[in-house]
């Protein structure tokens, strides 16, 4: 195979430097090449666009079950740590009216000081997960009084996937 030194104009020479055939070449070249690049970033935007869109996506259909992360069943109460506790229920009407319940405790501090917490035990698990009840007895053993509660959809409170609001509303 050889090599036609010929240029694709089929004239046999190639156009001198400098002259206006080899400026135009060069011109066209780099046309071509501007192109493809604008090709190739509108291409790579058009691609961010429509990852950034189905994440997006995902997230918004899956929030609930990405961002709240109930467990029903209690693993350790604060009796099981040596300390005297009222359960009980307290009746909630929820926005559209209806009624449900949500499970508290109530841990008076074998030793008081008089000060009283309120134990929130956010998104994840309830109140009688592990590290939630070893925080509650912690503080009613530092001197504090504890009022806790589960959530509706956590626990052993009503309700099914929580949801911001209904958080609100507790």
């Amino acid at each position: 195979m050889t090599l036609d030194p010929r240029p694709a104009d089929g004239t046999g020479t190639s156009p001198p430097a400098g002259s206006v055939a080899q400026h135009d070449a060069t011109e066209r070249a780099q046309v071509k090449r501007s192109r493809w690049l604008k090709r190739c970033a509108l291409t790579l935007a058009a691609l961010s666009l429509i990852a950034w869109s189905g994440a997006s996506l995902y997230l918004y259909v899956n929030q609930r079950s990405i961002v709240y992360l109930p467990t029903r069943d209690w693993v350790k109460t604060p009796r099981d740590a040596g300390l005297v506790f009222e359960d009980f229920r307290l009746t909630v009407k929820r926005a559209n009216g209806a009624s449900e319940t949500i499970n508290l405790w109530w841990l008076p501090a074998p030793a008081p000081t008089g000060m009283s917490v309120l134990f929130l035990h956010g998104n994840a698990r309830n109140m009688g997960a592990l590290t939630n009840t070893n925080k509650i007895t912690a503080l009613a053993r530092a001197g504090f009084n504890v009022l806790t509660l589960d959530y509706r959809g956590y626990g052993k409170s009503d309700g099914d996937a929580p949801y911001e609001a209904a958080l609100y509303e507790d």
